[in-house]
């Protein structure tokens, strides 16, 4: 079998880099938007003349001294090429033996790690052997022994190389480097992705996923992805802009961490809140974390008023019987109304109430209890939260009284204390695509208390709304839009920010002026687990400044950089069509098949009935993008309960063809090798659901390719089919006789 020659360079793969050779002469093969994303090298065969037969005579008839000074010269001169693509940004090549020595030049392979800037030990394993193990080269291989300085794994070259010719020699040693640097580079940016999240993006097992089966590299093509509303992994483009990103950021030193955030914040503003609209963002490691803004407004109003109205209020009110903190008091009373409670994220109530709601906080990895307070913050006010179920009775539908609920109580949190301060969600699409409560609830509550006494917040996390909602509410000054690039737009898990009007942060930033300095540094105390200066910029200046020094949190940079690659595309797409209408039709018509596919799989898929919202931006194409629907076992059975559902989840991720028992017929084996993304269960009243929606890179492609639409249907029949086979056999699958 002929041997295989490398076909890479550098050059194409890293801009600046000048030590490759001659574009014409390579091929490199970039995996497209169809097939899992790998940077990889192409082999060619060698001519018979350089074979491995040829080599195995080339040694034979070389003598001891000759075999030795071939290798010990190609061993300078790789170490020569290691060291001319020093100084270039990215990933390098570290020797781990001084290549002056005499050993090392004499004897054994050249051993070295693989690496990038702001790695740690951990990650420059990683980043080695999945270097080594992509290049596949048998020229290089993983040590088989720990070296000296205590390196736990290492990659090594073995001398001599099987050529004689100095210049095929010195190209193919290029070849063999630029393959492992270019893998490297891509394993490196997978390491950085994955930093800076809390506990819901701990990343496992060969293929580096997390608990929703997704993660920083891109899927096979062969899984149908339709779980965008829980988690994704970003695409192989959205891949590659991270790789850019990720770049710029190892290139460009002391001022690139807060340029680059600069320019994402700038960017997600121009597209959600308008070219001509002075919006400014504050970017968050997730949209639950966002949650601070909101609620940093409130305790800051709160205790604005506190101070107003002190002789209005009770002792226990202002705090003073119990704050030790002079410079604290008096205490602000803040109550987060938390609608479409159970349908948003599951820590928003913790979030809102200045509580921890992960185990591991994203900005320095410190490990805390699920519910426990951020003490420095509740310094400042007392803070609780009120959950508003959305749906009840027997089939979970949508309470009709459901405002009047929200508006009863707002009023009696507010009524409670002059300094209260309510912070009122207005859910824009919740993870079954509920919108509530109308925009006539935060206009009637600040008609009777006052605009000081309410902030409202619009939570678009799911982002399957029109940006012109987006727009209205910053127009109408009703106060923060969180928003996120890891639902709709399916960037990898998880990237968010709070976006809001000048007006709103200038405000805020009066207040925090007029606090002491004690309580701005409590407050940057309780935010530093989860903001950097750079996510903060000049939106709060005074907080910014407060915050511990440091470099940015670059898994969120990344991370951002990937779904605004999605917005940039879709926006396009979108522009391309004429938007309006044309947009609304195509996805209409992928959710109205999907709806009748759910249906036609009755009785085992029973479908939630969806609800519409035509008017005011709230759904694009004025159609819920998310189909939720029930299992059942069998006609007539009762449905799954969320524990049973999240076992179909995960077998909707892997092939189960091998459980099925013995009577199952080819189609449900066909069917059961599917591998599917989901959104993850949710509890409602009635029974839980399960998922299925459409993605912005998925619309996208409608909106470009509308042909397309039949392969997209295609693969929701094949959804649908494991589903009912995942529900038919659930007992043999799950192992539960």
């Amino acid at each position: 079998m002929a041997h295989m020659q490398p076909t890479i360079s550098r050059a194409l793969f890293r801009s600046g880099s000048q030590k490759s050779v001659p574009e014409s002469s390579l091929r490199f093969q970039r995996f497209g938007l169809s097939t899992t994303h790998r940077y990889r090298v192409e082999f060619e065969p060698r001519p018979a003349s350089s074979s491995a037969d040829s080599v195995q005579l080339a040694e034979t008839e070389t003598s001891d001294e000759g075999f030795a000074e071939l290798a010990q010269a190609q061993r300078h001169k790789f170490v020569q090429l290691v060291r001319e693509y020093e100084g270039l940004a990215g990933a390098s090549c570290l020797l781990l033996e001084d290549p002056a020595s005499e050993t090392a030049m004499s004897q054994g392979p050249v051993r070295f790690q693989l690496s990038a800037p702001r790695l740690g030990v951990s990650d420059r394993r990683r980043v080695t052997l999945k270097a080594v193990e992509t290049v596949a080269d048998p020229r290089v291989r993983v040590a088989d022994s720990l070296l000296q300085d205590g390196a736990d794994v290492a990659a090594e070259v073995v001398f001599p190389l099987d050529t004689d010719c100095a210049e095929k020699l010195d190209s193919g040693m290029r070849f063999v480097l630029d393959a492992l640097l270019n893998a490297a580079e891509e394993e490196a940016t997978v390491c950085l992705l994955e930093k800076g999240s809390d506990d819901r993006s701990v990343f496992t097992g060969e293929e580096r996923t997390n608990k929703y089966h997704t993660g920083m590299r891109p899927q096979p093509a062969s899984v149908v992805h339709r779980g965008s509303c829980t988690s994704s992994s970003p695409s192989p483009a959205a891949f590659f802009a991270a790789i850019e990103m990720a770049r710029r950021l190892w290139a460009g030193g002391s001022e690139a961490d807060s340029m680059l955030m600069r320019e994402i914040r700038e960017r997600v503003t121009k597209l959600h809140a308008g070219e001509d609209h002075s919006a400014k963002l504050i970017a968050h490691p997730s949209g639950t974390d966002a949650e601070s803004v909101p609620l940093l407004l409130a305790v800051l109003q709160s205790r604005d008023l506190a101070r107003r109205h002190q002789s209005r209020r009770t002792a226990h009110q202002n705090g003073r019987e119990k704050n030790g903190c002079a410079w604290a008091a008096p205490l602000g009373s803040v109550t987060s109304i938390i609608v479409c409670a159970g349908e948003v994220g599951s820590g928003t109530a913790s979030a809102a109430e200045g509580r921890y709601f992960s185990g591991l906080v994203p900005i320095g990895g410190a490990r805390t209890e699920f519910g426990e307070a951020m003490h420095p913050l509740h310094s400042l006010a007392r803070m609780r939260s009120v959950e508003l179920v959305p749906r009840g009775g027997a089939h979970g539908c949508i309470r009709d009284d459901y405002d009047e609920r929200v508006l009863s109580a707002s009023r009696a949190a507010l009524m409670e204390d002059p300094a209260a301060v309510v912070v009122l969600h207005t859910v824009a699409g919740s993870k079954t695509g509920i919108c509530a409560p109308s925009l006539t609830v935060p206009d009637a509550l600040i008609g009777e208390f006052g605009a000081e006494r309410i902030v409202c917040v619009l939570d678009g996390c799911q982002m399957r709304h029109d940006a012109s909602l987006t727009q209205l509410w910053l127009e109408r000054e009703l106060g923060v839009v969180l928003l996120t690039s890891s639902k709709f737009y399916a960037g990898p898990s998880f990237a968010g920010g709070a976006l809001m009007s000048c007006v709103t942060s200038k405000v805020a930033n009066q207040h925090l002026e007029s606090e002491s300095p004690e309580s701005v540094a409590a407050i940057a105390a309780a935010l530093a687990g989860y903001l950097t200066p750079h996510d903060v910029g000049d939106v709060f200046p005074s907080l910014q400044r407060r915050l511990p020094p440091g470099p940015c949190n670059s898994g969120l940079l990344l991370r951002w950089a990937c779904g605004l690659h999605e917005m940039d595309a879709l926006d396009a797409a979108m522009r391309g069509v004429g938007g309006g209408e044309a947009v609304g039709a195509t996805i209409r018509s992928w959710v109205m098949a999907v709806r009748d596919l759910a249906d036609a799989h009755a009785p085992l898929v029973q479908q939630l009935e969806p609800v519409d919202y035509a008017e005011d931006g709230w759904q694009l194409g004025g159609v819920s993008s998310i189909i939720s629907f029930r299992l059942r076992r069998s006609a007539g059975d009762s449905f799954m309960d969320v524990d049973e559902l999240r076992k179909v989840y995960g077998f909707m991720h892997i092939d189960v063809e091998d459980r099925l028992p013995a009577h199952a017929t080819d189609a449900e084996r066909a069917a059961a090798r599917s591998r599917v993304l989901l959104g993850q269960p949710v509890a409602v009243p009635g029974g839980a659901v399960l998922r299925t929606c459409i993605s912005a890179p998925q619309l996208t492609l409608l909106l470009k390719h509308p042909k397309c639409l039949a392969g997209m249907l295609e693969d929701d029949a094949r959804v649908f089919d494991k589903l009912t086979v995942c529900a038919k056999h659930f007992y043999a699958i799950a192992n539960e006789h």
